[in-house]
């Protein structure tokens, strides 16, 4: 886990580090930048696919979801901008989709 971490520090948004500590906090198991096929997904929960959408990437790619729809996977966009973060609704959200 330590070495994941490493990664999230070093390769996320202010955004993608709230989500991962509220998801570690919650003692949910994650992969973090996941490559899925030709993907890579911000968070893979399970089946569930969480991706951050806000600062960085704001478009949504409907081929890329139904490509993940088709393996399977759950794609989820959670709309997060890291100048107004609520964590409180983040984690609201976060246990609604789980």
């Amino acid at each position: 886990m330590r070495s994941q971490w490493i990664k999230i520090s070093k390769r996320s948004s202010k955004s993608e580090r709230i989500v991962a500590e509220l998801l570690k906090r919650n003692k949910i198991k994650f992969r973090f930048h996941q490559r899925l096929g030709p993907y890579e997904c911000d968070f893979v929960i399970g089946r569930l696919i969480l991706e951050i959408d806000g600062n960085v990437h704001d478009q949504i790619d409907p081929k890329r979801d139904s490509w993940l729809s088709q393996q399977g996977y759950n794609p989820i966009h959670l709309k997060v901008e890291d100048r107004a973060i609520d964590t409180k609704s983040i984690e609201e959200a976060i246990k609604r989709l789980l």
